[in-house]
């Protein structure tokens, strides 16, 4: 009798385990997809910071170049006048 309630234990025992390990793997899966979708919007992030700082860097280019050509302006007017 001791027996049968040790065998019976024991596969009680190892379908606990078999279960948890099936819960485990489900969490490890999420985990991963959960983990390549943060990496997808990091990227999608990445892009648009660079994106934005290329943006940046034309305008102040544009910028500069439009200060320039108001200084010549300036030169040229003041040379004219006087």
């Amino acid at each position: 009798m001791l027996y049968i309630l040790k065998f019976v234990s024991r596969d009680a025992k190892i379908a606990a385990l078999e279960k948890t390990s099936q819960e485990t793997e489900k969490l490890i899966a999420e985990a991963r997809s959960e983990k390549i979708r943060h990496m997808d919007e990091v990227h999608a992030a990445q892009k648009k910071v660079a994106d934005l700082e290329s943006r940046y860097c034309l305008l102040c280019f544009c910028l500069m170049l439009g200060n320039v050509i108001i200084s010549l302006y300036h030169l040229f007017f003041r040379n004219l006048f006087y």
